[in-house]
């Protein structure tokens, strides 16, 4: 988990190992009609719905943290912690042999280690003009299957900002044991952590170990289950 020193933002450094306990985790980002139809049982607030995406098969873009939760629990799930969520996209050191923790493990991107295109991420080819990314805003969640995680999730680099079930701090790796289990730095709180960027962020904005502070709390969410 997360980036070698001088390789990555300071907050995403350094790299260390993190033992998980087994979990499963949704293949796709929470479209509209999911959230839609939390909103219609009466588990989940309909204020994020006047904020809609492009359609019922796009990425409910603008869920604060309490709604992100209220969904998972309406879904039989949580909010991934935000080890789980880099697992998920990058893939644990089973991957590549040997099976111990090594460079070969630290894949920037949840496809491995060649640069995005737009047939793997919908990211923005040059941040400083986002409409002129690969869509320009977000796109139907599912669709680029080259870009896929080690284990089949879809869409963890790009397309929309997703929360997860932790709280921003600067130094959480500097504090975190040695074996490091199952870390946790549970929310909520007003500087929640987001993960696999945005599609008007650039490429070193949606590799694997990228730490966002999300002060509004908003986003989408993939949840998952402890097994």
């Amino acid at each position: 988990m997360g980036s070698p020193r001088g390789e990555g933002l300071y907050v995403d450094e350094p790299d260390h190992v993190v033992w998980l306990s087994a979990f499963c985790i949704d293949r796709l980002e929470t479209t509209d009609a999911l959230y839609s139809a939390c909103v219609t049982a009466g588990a989940c607030s309909p204020e994020p719905l006047s904020y809609p995406g492009t359609g019922p098969d796009y990425p409910i873009p603008h869920l604060h943290f309490e709604d992100a939760v209220a969904f998972c629990a309406w879904s039989g799930k949580a909010a991934p912690s935000e080890a789980q969520w880099e697992k998920a996209a990058r893939g644990g050191c089973e991957i590549v042999p040997p099976p111990t923790c090594g460079p070969e493990d630290e894949r920037p991107y949840p496809w491995g280690d060649s640069p995005p295109t737009c047939d793997k991420a919908n990211f923005a080819l040059d941040p400083d003009r986002p409409w002129e990314g690969c869509v320009g805003s977000y796109d139907v969640v599912g669709r680029r299957p080259a870009g896929a995680s080690p284990y089949g999730a879809l869409d963890m680099a790009g397309n929309r900002r997703e929360l997860v079930n932790d709280t921003w701090s600067e130094h959480d790796y500097e504090l975190c044991g040695d074996p490091c289990i199952d870390p946790r730095h549970e929310g909520p709180g007003e500087r929640q952590i987001t993960r696999g960027g945005n599609y008007h962020e650039g490429a070193s904005d949606i590799v694997v170990t990228r730490r966002m502070l999300q002060e509004h709390n908003s986003g989408t969410v993939r949840c998952a289950l402890d097994l």
